[in-house]
């Protein structure tokens, strides 16, 4: 009985980061498009312009997540360059590695890479990413 408790409880807890930011994602790809509406509206009626527009808004929020992403690929990638380096020196020694290590190092490794160029690319350029999000939005309708 407490076993199987414990196991729910482990399985929610390690489940409970990546479905909150899933929700949280969902949340905001159908609500951005009124929040930054929102945001950029001018506070009174008698402003001609508003502080910002919606898409530096967009453009601000791509940016933002690329520093996420960036920030969140950072540790993983130590790791990745060791599990490379590891399996290089251990197969230069004339070792054999398991196929399954070398798969699950590699596959880990292009993961890490495929998040920091994400995280690169949405930083320095969230214009153009801006104008992708705009087509897939208007890609359905």
């Amino acid at each position: 009985m407490y076993a199987s408790d414990s196991f729910k409880g482990s399985i929610f807890t390690s489940l409970l980061p990546g479905g909150s930011l899933l929700v949280l994602a969902v949340v905001l790809f159908i609500l951005s498009e009124p929040l930054a509406r929102r945001l950029a509206s001018s506070p009174s009626a008698d402003a001609k312009e508003s502080v910002c527009t919606f898409e530096q808004f967009q453009a601000l929020a791509f940016a933002v997540a690329g520093i996420l992403i960036l920030a969140s690929s950072l540790p993983g990638l130590g790791r990745a360059v060791q599990d490379l380096f590891i399996l290089y020196s251990y197969h230069k020694q004339g070792g054999m590695n398991p196929a399954d290590r070398v798969f699950s190092s590699w596959l880990y490794s292009a993961g890490v890479f495929a998040q920091l160029v994400v995280g690169v690319l949405l930083l320095l350029n969230p214009k153009g990413f801006r104008n992708v999000w705009r087509y897939l939005r208007s890609a359905g309708t």
